[in-house]
């Protein structure tokens, strides 16, 4: 019998020979001779065999069997050595943090994660035993690392690379006093090596553990987390928070509380957040994660669990923010038989104790405030109080709107105008129902003028009494709003914390981050109105509704008479504890009477059945005998401003399935009517799963499965398939309550007759491009009302296609003739979108026609007669032609598109026109009597200044020059404009300057101009093409240049925009273009404005990305072709050379060639209306005829070359340009096999910075000549 030695890494293949090894927690030599452990001959070949197959077969086998570990305990950690320990020989294990020579010795720092020590190794080659030396002192356990005692120790220990494991014994010896390290707690000692063995090295790090305070990329550091953690900081977070969670246990159970751990998987109930389902193995239902142990705990004080704790674990589905997070830990506790001042006082002592812990003595009684203290003053429930920059209780007593403001004391002139401008600017979008944000006052004390542009809105009054309420002085502002007393408060509290970060980066306000201010905050409403400004608003819990009423406000609860404002009023026993601005927790009394919980549930917040059935649980349990009881719970959120004690704990919650009430899972509520299944939802759904309350389903992106009969509930009224939904669907597919069905992008299949149900009324077959199939008769149901084909459905239309009920039809990327009979007698509006361009006879369009819309491509001569009597709306979007007789008499509203440019003759606009639009390029004289007297609107695009006169008898002409400055550089760009025109724009770059002057000549200087202001603006615009009118300006930027008056004399105005934010490069696409422009305004009382636009071109350098990792990617056809691609980088400037390789590593299908090609993709709109352009760039063949096995081929690709632009992503959710490498290969069948690969583009600086130039100015000038009244 031969006895096998067994170790660790042979213990799988152990289990797998023998079927009778005793079970061992620990292999080695030892157990297994004590054990007499023996086997068959047999039994060990085979073992040997197995272990020679799981190395290889390959020389180092010999190397691994010699350098098996044997790891002994050690005798100390690398922190808690010290003086005493001097004389003491210890063994230690670590990493290698850092090593140092110095004369002839090496200095090796080592660190585990209790502290690091130094240890020395002695160089002295003089001894002439230093080849036995090297052998004692430098071992190695890795394979293909050996010692060579041929080289000194100096040569050797270089194969010790930094954070490589090694294990070091050795003598402990005192530093002498002028080496001694204050900055290391083991700074007195060092290690005298006996031996040092190097048992795991070490691969090149992508970052140093040891940072010198330059941290590496955060994405980086959670790229390779386990290297992050070895940190000195992480280390400690980590350790501090176990040593706080044991504090807080400690803490509570010596005021007699006991912990309990509650289920995780729970019942969906309505609660403030969305909640995570967990589908169960039983079809179609599920169970949720708890949002928290809320109910549980209820229960357990109705169980007569006298006070409980809980380091809980919390799942919520919310936008992710910096105090949102979708599962957090929280320390929770109930209590019962208490009241409000008893939890007072165990939670402040808790937080005290665990502060302590850390090192902060808490020694003062936190403060309260009342709910409507801290909004009045704060304008926010979770206040900072470290800082001032409160709000006065009330500036304006008498004012209504309510007026209120902030004082930043002292700041000019260090805050300059620009930085108080973008402060008023992003008040703006701080509060959606106060979208004008505040306005800034700079009041000069001593002649009492007002610098701002409110002022002449405030009564001499009201401005002395705001200065002498605010103490104003010299260099302070004053930022005021005003509107709804909840809007203005809300607005002030966000503007406040704005304001003193800026304050604070700016070095006018000092903010200490070790100063920690708690206070409670108490009396919250117990309801909250869904909205403010409707008196009739349904109520909401404010926090939950099992929280308890306020004894002096119960009467109220219980009054049969109380109405929605009475309830409104009632305060609930709620508090929370806020710590510098952060909600650190909170909690509440809680309803332990049966009659007043439905009270609340049934009457105030008027639950239907379905949902307050939910708490049928609770509500059974509180008429059992529930004690009077609260509770409170603390979140500890990451955040940066508070110790990294502060990190969100972890811990591993036992799940006991043992809830019969609770813990059973439940299908997909009955009442849901609405559902969204998210962005990467790709999920087979069978029948069953969707409950039959559901109205409306919409799949986000990526859904593209087979929909069989039974699948889509009964009830569904509303369904949207979007984007990547490309599947035959068959008749039964969806059911016959459906009314609204929208296709997405990708959608190109054919729809038989039968398919769509007959209770359809509106459908949308891809607003988005590839649907272009043949639509047969029969195929619409007879009850649609509405149609929409996407924009490359091109496809002749028979007559009798579209059902009689049609009311509403959008035709896409339609240009086919039309023939009499084709468009349905019940069509009341008819779109053709930018493609249709065909002649339309008379007695084509339905004389039901009320509203039609030509787009640009339409420019046919509309003869008398072809539009029908009916008609009242009319859009003629690129029309240039325009005939007496062609417009019906019954036509109310008239648009001309962007390329309308044509005199409106005499007699041509009937006189039932009420409104009339002209679009951008119009730019004709108006002649008396050429517009309708019925003519109630009319409006005129940004090109047009050309004015008539009918009552107005003097007039004077003048010529308006407006100049822009770039004091960087004077180059220019040609940019294509529209019909094949190209404009040169001067060049900005980033955040450069925008400065010039406005002339104004007056060519009579006899006459005067009156005016209503003149003013020029900065704007940063995107403009979709096929929706001229929507323009989004992202930048506005206003610089007033004179009040309402007249021009009696020639004028001349400068203007600024300094530290202007042009965010994105200018970018003039298919349907797209992202511009910036100065605009220049003179208001007239009388006819248009005289409004003028110079655009320039932005373009914005980026410094080189941190990461760009290589691309790298496998590809294939199983059993047919796999090929491995790889690009030397993911981002490239726009200069650059992408330079790649092909390799064949299986092919067995018969290619004739391959290519490659650049694709420039263009992407407008957002959701189902999403329009793609995509441009190929370049495009050529990288290999002609079969590859072989083992074949690799070269990619060279110069980007210098093309007109390229950097990566746009996501432009406000209005446009995204990205660029990508397509590889393609042909079969000899002509059949291709495509793979695309995303790269990003990004703009370097040149070699010689353009910002580095010596500044030099140059002036652009635009010239506009107006006939001013």
């Amino acid at each position: 019998m031969n006895k096998v030695l067994l170790t660790n890494r042979t213990f799988s293949l152990l289990k797998n020979n023998f079927k009778n090894v005793p079970k061992l927690n620990i292999f080695n030599i030892k157990n297994i001779q004590n054990k007499n452990f023996t086997t068959t001959t047999t039994q060990t070949n085979n073992l040997n065999n197995n272990i020679k197959n799981s190395h290889g077969n390959n020389n180092n086998n010999n190397d691994l069997n010699n350098k098996v570990l044997n790891i002994t305990k050690r005798s100390n950690t690398c922190g808690d050595l010290n003086k005493n320990d001097i004389g003491k020989e210890v063994l230690i294990y670590g990493w290698i943090n850092s090593f140092r020579k110095f004369g002839d010795q090496v200095f090796m720092v080592i660190r585990d994660g209790h502290g690091k020590v130094q240890v020395i190794i002695n160089l002295n080659e003089s001894n002439s035993n230093s080849k036995n030396i090297i052998k004692t002192i430098l071992k190695s356990s890795v394979p293909n690392i050996d010692i060579d005692s041929n080289k000194s120790i100096e040569e050797n220990i270089k194969l010790f690379k930094l954070e490589s494991i090694v294990s070091i014994r050795g003598k402990v010896i005192g530093r002498p006093d002028d080496m001694i390290n204050q900055k290391m707690k083991t700074g007195e000692i060092e290690i005298e090596a006996s031996e040092i063995q190097l048992l795991n090295n070490c691969a090149d790090l992508p970052f140093t553990v040891e940072h010198d305070g330059v941290l590496a990329s955060e994405e980086l550091r959670l790229t390779y987390r386990y290297v992050d953690l070895r940190r000195d900081q992480v280390q400690s977070n980590i350790r501090l928070r176990s040593r706080l969670s044991m504090a807080a246990r400690n803490y509570l159970v010596g005021q007699d509380f006991i912990e309990v751990e509650t289920p995780t998987l729970f019942r969906p109930t309505p609660e403030g957040a969305r909640e995570y389902l967990v589908p169960t193995r039983n079809h179609g239902q599920f169970y949720s994660l708890p949002q928290s142990p809320q109910q549980y705990k209820q229960l357990l004080m109705v169980g007569g669990v006298d006070r409980y704790f809980q380091l809980a674990r919390c799942y919520r589905d919310e936008d992710l923010r910096s105090d949102r997070q979708p599962e957090f830990t929280q320390i929770d506790m109930e209590l019962s038989f208490v009241n409000c001042e008893m939890i007072y006082t165990i939670i402040e002592g808790l937080l005290k104790k665990l502060w302590k812990e850390a090192g902060f003595n808490i020694d003062y009684k936190f403060p309260f405030y009342t709910y409507e203290q801290v909004l009045s003053r704060y304008g926010i429930d979770k206040p900072d109080t470290r800082y001032a920059l409160a709000e006065p209780s009330n500036s304006f007593k008498e004012s209504k709107p309510m007026i209120k403001c902030i004082k930043l004391s002292k700041v000019l002139p260090t805050l300059s105008k620009s930085e108080l401008e973008q402060l008023v600017n992003d008040s703006k979008f701080l509060v959606k129902e106060a979208p004008h944000g505040v306005v800034s006052v700079a009041i000069n004390k001593k002649d009492g003028e007002w610098k701002s542009r409110i002022s002449k809105f405030l009564s001499e009054k009201e401005k002395q009494q705001l200065v002498e309420r605010m103490d104003i002085e010299d260099g302070d502002v004053l930022l005021i709003a005003a509107g709804p007393r909840c809007n203005v408060e809300s607005l002030l509290g966000k503007v406040r914390i704005q304001s003193a970060q800026l304050l604070k980066k700016k070095k006018l306000l000092e903010i200490d981050d070790k100063q920690f201010n708690f206070l409670w905050v108490v009396d919250f409403p117990l309801f909250t109105p869904e909205s403010y400004l409707n008196e009739n608003s349904p109520l909401l819990s404010t926090h939950h509704p099992f929280t308890a009423p306020h004894p002096e406000d119960i009467d109220i609860l219980l009054n049969e008479n109380s109405k929605p404002s009475d309830y409104s009023k009632i305060r609930g026993l709620h508090y929370d504890i806020v710590l510098n601005g952060v909600e650190m927790g909170g909690g509440s009394i809680r309803i332990h009477n049966q009659d007043v919980q439905l009270k609340v549930l049934e009457k105030v917040l008027r639950l239907p059945p379905h949902l307050s059935n939910r708490f049928s649980h609770l509500i059974n349990a509180l008429a059992m005998g529930c004690p009077p009881h609260g509770d409170w719970f603390g979140l500890l959120p990451d955040i940066n401003e508070l110790p990294p004690f502060l990190s969100v704990l972890t811990f591993n919650n036992l799940i006991k399935h043992n809830d019969l009430q609770l813990f059973k899972p439940g299908s997909l509520p009955n009442s849901l009517t609405t559902l969204t299944l998210g962005h990467h939802f790709n999920q087979v759904i069978t029948p069953g799963t969707l409950p039959n309350s559901l109205t409306t389903l919409t799949f986000s992106y990526y859904f593209n499965q087979v929909i069989t009969p039974g699948t889509l509930p009964n009830s569904l009224k509303t369904l949207i398939l979007s984007h990547k939904f490309n599947q035959v669907v068959t008749p039964g597919s969806f059911p016959n309550s459906l009314t609204t069905l929208t296709f997405g992008h990708d959608f190109n299949q054919v729809i038989t007759p039968g398919t769509l149900p007959n209770s359809l009324t509106k459908l949308r077959l891809t607003f988005g491009h590839d649907f272009n199939q043949v639509i047969t008769p029969g195929t619409l149901p007879n009850s649609l009302t509405t149609l929409t084909f996407g924009h490359d459905f091109n496809q002749v239309i028979t007559p009798g296609t579209l059902p009689n009920s049609l009311t509403k039809l959008r035709l896409g990327g339609f240009n086919q003739v039309i023939t009499p009979g084709t468009l349905p007698n019940s069509l009341t509006a008819l779109t053709f979108y930018n493609r249709f361009k065909q002649e339309v006879k008379p007695g084509l369009l339905p004389k039901s026609l009320t509203t039609l819309t030509f787009g640009e491509s339409f420019n046919q001569l509309i003869t008398p007669g072809t539009l029908p009597n009916n008609l009242t709306t009319l859009t003629l979007g690129g029309f240039n032609r325009l005939n007496p007789g062609s417009l019906p008499n019954s036509l109310t509203t008239l648009t001309f598109g962007y390329y309308f440019n044509k005199v409106v003759k005499l007699g041509v606009l009937p006189n039932s026109l009420t409104t009339l639009t002209f679009r951008e390029r119009f730019n004709q004289v108006v002649k008396l009597g050429s517009l309708p007297n019925s003519l109630t609107t009319l409006t005129f695009g940004s090109d047009f200044d050309q004015f008539y006169s009918t009552t107005i008898t003097t007039t004077a002409t003048a010529t308006a020059t407006a100049t822009t400055t770039t004091t960087t550089n004077s180059k220019t760009i040609e940019v294509a404009q529209e019909k094949g025109k190209t404009e040169k724009l001067f060049i900005f770059v980033g955040n450069e300057p925008v400065s010039g002057k406005v002339s104004i000549a007056l060519k009579e200087k006899t006459k005067k101009i009156e005016h209503t202001g003149i003013k020029v603006e900065f704007v940063g615009q995107i403009e979709l093409f096929y929706d001229r009118g929507n323009h989004y300006e992202f930048t506005s930027l206003v610089r007033e240049l004179a009040p309402a008056g007249e021009l009696t004399e020639n004028k001349e105005f400068t203007y600024d925009f300094l530290n202007v934010e042009k965010q994105y490069e200018s970018y003039n696409g298919t349907n797209v273009r992202l511009r910036y422009f100065v605009r220049l305004t003179i208001g007239r009382s009388f006819g248009t404005n005289i409004v003028k636009e110079y655009d320039i071109w932005v373009i914005n350098f980026e410094k080189p990305p941190e990461i760009n990792s290589n691309i790298k990617m496998e590809v294939g056809i199983e059993d047919c072709l796999h090929i491995e691609f790889e690009y030397n980088k993911s981002k490239y400037h726009l200069k650059d050379v992408i330079i790649g390789k092909i390799y064949f590593l299986l092919v067995r299908i018969k290619i004739k060639y391959m290519e490659i090609a650049l694709i420039k993709k263009e992407s407008t709109g957002s959701g189902p209306n999403v329009f793609n352009e995509s441009e190929t760039l370049t495009k050529f063949e990288i290999m002609d005829g079969a590859p072989v096995r083992g074949e690799s081929i070269p990619v060279r690709l110069f980007l210098s070359v093309f007109d390229l632009t950097p990566t746009y992503k996501s432009v406000h959710n209005k446009f995204s340009v990205k660029y990508s490498l397509n590889l393609a290969l042909v079969d000899e069948d002509d059949k291709k096999y495509f793979k695309s690969q995303d790269i990003y583009l990004w703009r370097r600086p040149p070699t010689k910075s353009i910002e580095n130039k010596p500044a030099t100015t140059t002036t652009t000038t635009t010239t506009t000549t107006n006939t001013l009244e």
